[in-house]
């Protein structure tokens, strides 16, 4: 039995826990030996021992299911990508875990940065500051450092603790841009530089170095503008790149020209732009700015807190995100006081009306909170989910960079807040125009399914991008404004004018004033077309008044609304109701916010305006009797069909009907009104007879004597013009045709100028534009137009043969074209007005329509009718007290006003002079 029992053996064991490697790997017990234990020896193997840890660096070694803590070998290295190239520092501090180096003062003051204000709104991913992120990106961590030098110098009105610090960071953007601009032409490298070099900008223009950012901003404009953006598109990953580049240029051009304006109050432009040329220096300027801010309504806070969010800004974007259009409500909300501050027509409602208005604009503190909407929405236009509109309010979607560069228009040129007023630089202009072109091309395939605010806000930045056209392709006069439209629908493509009227001469002062010209002028054509369809005109598409109403001709329609219509129209007709238009409201229309009229562009197929070539063939008799035949067809034609009433046709926004139900809307009484004189005739006075037409003329002019400041001289000029005055009164019955006193009156042209005829190379006319001050009037105030012989009515005079020879010729032709033409009364034309002309009647009524040249013409022309005694108006200037009650007072009220005015001229002259000159 024991000869069967196996051996025994000594079993393993593993007590020695400080023994040798091989004998742990052997399992057998080992004496610890140093520096051989006897086990080693006698099998003669290597023997070696753990090494001896402290106690401390035994306890931070990592327990099982515990992460491993990040070593830094010596091998380490950051990819190429994320290393700058400096001469003198080849490698990163391995105690240093961000991505730049940061040398003096930088930890500090990114210390500063982070920790300078809590929570600062939504971001996209993190609820926490974004700041954070910038850390582990060395160009966003780059950029940061300049934005928190700016913070600080903002936040503390002094860079001087972190001056060296800056300027290290700056040169260091300036050499990685110079790298990449010398050693690479990538597409990638080409947005890098963008991303530095609007930095610098948006930095240097915050600090007061003007002169600087601009040169910045001029070359980061020229850079882009001499790359071909289908290439760059090609060869980057996505379109984000390119839509970044965009928001770069947009915010660093509009900080540069909203802080230059900011500015503008208190510093002369010169001294902003070359501060190096002053005794100014850019350390003062800095300061400037910082008490600018803290003087806003709401202080620095929120300009402050929008610098917190620029690193993001420039920052880098989550792979696989994409720009989305999202809702610009918030800054449109901001806008909208922005534009009651900064209007000349709201400046009734501004605070203190003594303080300028660009200077209200800024201290109202909305500018700061416009540049914290448009950075906040830049953020969420990449966040995973957009942010819901505001419950209740207008969603007005559009994408950023589109909506921002239209703003910065909308700033710059309407309300002249931007950029002291000034256009921007030519280059710059461009690309932000075609920023704005890229941006409203997505919007028509997408129009279906546009809501109301959208689309009007597309048409908005469609209006702001036409607004801010070389003003070679805009169209003006007196009393509108026309920027060309072309619009590419598949083949073919169509101009139109957009026609608006200009506020300051239409008499802004009352309401509906620009409505009641827009309204006039289009029932004038609807009646044209009905009445007059041999005289060309430009055919009307659609037109719109301030309340945002707006109507489209029924050829742009469906077939039924047009039968529909015609149908209505016989209706009407026979029941004898106000002629009914063939235009019909249009809901889907955008909402321009002024009145306006689409019309057709007369080109030079058509013909040209006879103003371009009239004093190169004026003396051309066989042009000159074309000329004038074609004139004399264009006033026979209006004057072919009586009218019952003095007054001008109404375009009703109610049944779309036309009626002669409008005062008498005549460019004289609309400048009476733009210069202050009380509104004498309502908008819906009409005439039966023409006496009382005469006398509220004449009251309007009274009026106008009255309220304006710089009317007479002095108290002998007062009591000369108001003698005349009540003389134009006492002679009105001379001039009044007993015969016609009730009617019919005629429609009559009462600014028929060359720049509203076109005519052919032989001046056959072609063409009349401009429909507006038509009026029904009495038949005795139909003449000639003064014009014929290149000289003002006042003038004529002195050169009276001529004008007699040039008018005898032009009736002629009018009796000529009067054979052709079938009125509908009995009123002989011709004959009527050379009646007038015989009686002096012309004169007359040419006081009655002028501004200011009836004081000569009234001495000139009618008061010799009666004597020839020379200084009779002398004799009559006793006459002045029959003119008005207490008029002494006004006498003197007048002359007092003139002295005040001239001492307010002077004023502003001397003003003027006493600027800092260069």
């Amino acid at each position: 039995m024991a000869a069967d029992k196996p051996p025994e053996t000594r079993p393993s064991s593993t007590r020695s826990r400080n023994g040798c490697l091989q004998c742990r790997s052997r399992r057998v017990r080992c004496d610890e030996k140093r520096p051989s234990c006897n086990n080693c020896v006698i099998k003669k193997l290597a023997c070696s021992y753990v090494p001896i840890l402290p106690l401390r660096e035994r306890r931070a070694a990592t327990r099982p299911g515990e992460q491993t803590p990040w070593v830094v070998q010596k091998s380490t290295s950051l990819p190429p990508a994320r290393i700058f190239a400096r001469p003198g520092y080849d490698f990163l501090d391995p105690f240093d875990a961000l991505p730049i180096k940061m040398p003096l003062k930088s930890k500090e003051l990114l210390h500063y940065f982070l920790q300078a204000g809590a929570t600062i709104g939504p971001l996209p991913v993190n609820p926490n500051d974004c700041v954070a992120s910038a850390t582990r990106n060395p160009e966003v961590l780059q950029n940061t450092m300049l934005v928190s030098a700016l913070h600080y110098a903002w936040n503390k009105g002094d860079l001087a603790a972190f001056e060296p610090t800056f300027l290290f960071h700056k040169i260091e953007s300036i050499k990685q841009v110079n790298t990449w601009l010398t050693t690479s032409s990538r597409a990638k490298e080409i947005l890098r530089c963008a991303k530095y070099i609007s930095t610098l900008c948006f930095v240097e223009c915050c600090l007061g170095n003007f002169a600087v950012a601009e040169s910045h901003l001029n070359g980061l404009a020229i850079y882009l503008s001499t790359k071909d953006r289908e290439t760059l598109r090609q060869e980057c990953d996505c379109d984000v790149d390119l839509e970044l580049t965009d928001r770069y240029l947009v915010v660093a051009s509009n900080m540069i020209h909203s802080t230059k304006s900011r500015l503008a109050e208190v510093v002369p432009p010169e001294v902003i732009s070359q501060p190096l040329d002053t005794d100014l220096e850019v350390p003062e300027l800095s300061r400037m700015i910082h008490k600018m801010h803290l003087s806003e309504a709401n202080g620095p806070e929120l300009r402050l807190r929008a610098f917190r969010m620029v690193p993001f800004f420039f920052g880098s974007i989550p792979p696989g995100r994409e720009p989305k259009d999202l809702d610009m409500f918030p800054a449109i909300s901001i806008l909208r006081p922005i534009t009651e501050l900064a209007m000349p027509t709201n400046s009734k409602d501004r605070g203190d009306p003594d303080i300028p208005m660009p200077w209200n604009v800024w201290n109202s503190g909305a500018p700061s909170k416009l540049l914290y909407t448009v950075i906040t929405a830049h953020i969420q236009s990449f966040s995973n989910k957009i942010p819901l509109p505001t419950h209740g309010e207008p969603v007005y979607v559009s994408g950023w960079s589109g909506f921002c560069s239209a703003v910065d228009f909308y700033l710059t040129t309407v309300l002249a807040v931007c950029n002291q007023g000034l256009p921007p630089q030519r280059v710059l202009h461009y690309l932000k125009v075609d920023i704005v072109k890229r941006d409203l091309q997505n919007g028509p395939p997408l129009f279906d399914s546009m809501n109301t605010e959208t689309r009007n806000l597309w048409f908005w930045k469609a209006f702001m991008c036409a607004l801010i056209l070389p003003h070679e392709k805009w169209i003006h006069g007196c009393f509108n404004v026309c920027v060309q439209a072309q619009v590419t629908a598949g083949n073919s493509t169509k101009k139109f004018i957009f026609r608006c009227p200009i506020p300051p001469h239409a008499g802004q002062q009352y309401s509906g004033i620009i409505d009641e010209k827009v309204g006039c002028e289009v029932a004038t054509y609807i009646w044209m077309q009905q009445h007059c369809p041999e005289i060309r005109i430009p055919d009307l598409f659609a037109f719109g008044f301030t309340d945002n109403s707006s109507f489209i001709h029924i050829q742009q329609t469906s077939i039924f609304t047009g039968l529909w219509r015609k149908a209505w129209k016989c209706i009407y007709q026979c029941l004898r109701y106000p002629v009914l238009s063939d235009y019909v409201r249009d809901k889907a229309a955008p909402a321009v916010g002024t009145a306006y009229m689409l019309l057709e562009y007369i080109g030079p197929e058509t013909g040209e305006m006879l103003s371009l070539t009239w004093f190169d063939h004026w003396s051309d008799t066989a042009r000159r009797k074309n000329l004038f035949a074609g004139m004399s067809r264009i006033m026979l034609s209006l004057a072919r069909v009586p009218q019952q009433k003095i007054g001008s046709f109404r375009f009703n926004t109610l049944d779309c009907t036309i009626a002669l139900s409008n005062r008498p809307l005549m460019c004289s009484l609309a400048i009476f009104e733009q210069q202050g004189t009380p509104r004498t005739i309502r908008q819906d006075q009409v005439y039966q007879n023409t006496d009382s037409f005469v006398s509220d003329m004449l009251t309007l002019h009274d009026n106008h004597l009255i309220h304006n400041p710089h009317a007479v001289r002095d108290e002998e000029d007062a009591e000369e013009r108001i003698t005349l005055r009540t003389l134009l009164r006492v002679l009105a019955h001379f001039f009044v045709l007993p015969e016609r006193r009730s009617g019919p009156y005629l429609l009559q042209l009462t600014d028929f100028h060359q720049s509203n005829i076109f005519v052919d190379k032989e001046w056959n006319v072609t063409c009349m534009i401009d429909l507006e001050w038509i009026c029904a009037l009495p038949v005795e105030m139909m003449r000639v137009p003064f014009w014929l012989t290149n000289r003002r009515f006042e003038r004529i005079v002195d050169h009276y043969e001529d004008f007699d020879d040039a008018r005898k010729e032009f009736l002629s032709s009018m009796d000529q074209e009067l054979e052709h033409v079938e009125v509908e009364h009995d009123i002989q034309i011709t004959r009527t007005m050379r009646q007038s002309w015989d009686s002096k009647g012309v004169w007359y009524w040419a006081c009655i329509e002028s501004t200011n040249g009836w004081l000569f013409v009234l001495e000139d022309h009618i008061i010799p009718m009666f004597s020839s005694v020379k200084g009779l108006v002398d004799d009559l200037k006793q006459m002045y007290f029959f003119w008005q009650k207490d008029a002494r007072k006004h006498i003197e009220t007048k002359a007092a006003d003139e002295r005040r005015y001239q001492l307010k001229l002077r004023s502003l002259f001397q003003s003027s002079q006493q600027l800092p000159k260069e």
